[in-house]
């Protein structure tokens, strides 16, 4: 019952996928036991045989889901090759720190290079919920103002009111430079970075623009992105 209605509300929300893993540990503990309950009560001597298989196997594919070894130690373990001068990492733990890292390292040297009046009002759009959650998590350390985002959840705590004059925007290959120029009258690339254990094209590289003059206000954009928080 609990994965039906799981699987209800996920479909009815238009859940990611992936949304859906979490669920799957009520299954195993109900499968822990019935397995308990149904076999090991006749069969014990299976706990010894299973717990070894479980063990080894667990040692083995531990690298592969948890950030356990250092990268390249990793790279060469999972016998991942170079591929244009990028190697796919499929588990992100591995690289990013250090892509976030060099991301805001970035924005903050494009924040800095600013005059102090376009500083003092100045906010940064992350396409991606996730560049926003970078911003918001250390923009204290880094010394970046406040992040704001339409994308996932982050749509719910989009300012109000007028928009400054300059927006320091960054995003993945999921958004051009067009993307920004339907919002101000000039978007300018300033920065790329690149992040060679990327997983997808997309994620190859940041570009951070820097946006100046916007057509519309804040309330104009959340009402534009009301159906499109997801995309």
């Amino acid at each position: 019952v609990s994965i039906v209605l799981s699987i209800a509300a996920l479909a009815l929300g238009k859940s990611k996928a992936y949304y859906f893993y979490p669920a799957m540990i009520s299954l195993l503990m109900f499968g822990g036991i019935w397995f308990e309950q149904r076999i090991l009560e006749n069969r014990q001597w299976l706990i010894y045989p299973l717990a070894v298989v479980l063990l080894i196997t667990g040692i083995v594919l531990m690298p592969l889901g948890l950030a356990v070894l250092p990268l390249h130690s990793f790279i060469r373990y999972a016998h991942i090759k170079e591929h244009n001068t990028n190697y796919r990492v499929d588990c992100q733990e591995f690289y990013g720190g250090e892509k976030v890292r060099k991301t805001l390292v970035a924005v903050q040297s494009v924040y800095d290079s600013l005059p102090e009046i376009e500083r003092k009002d100045c906010l940064i759009w992350g396409k991606h919920y996730s560049q926003a959650g970078e911003v918001e998590l250390f923009r204290r350390t880094y010394h970046l103002p406040d992040a704001f985002s339409y994308h996932g959840s982050f749509y719910l705590w989009s300012p109000a009111g007028s928009m400054p004059n300059t927006v320091i925007a960054f995003t993945n290959g999921e958004a051009g430079i067009d993307f920004f120029e339907n919002y101000f009258d000039s978007v300018v690339t300033v920065k790329r970075v690149y992040n060679p254990y990327a997983s997808f094209d997309r994620d190859l590289w940041q570009t951070i623009y820097l946006c100046r003059r916007p057509r519309q206000t804040f309330d104009k954009l959340k009402e534009d992105f009301r159906l499109r928080v997801f995309e």
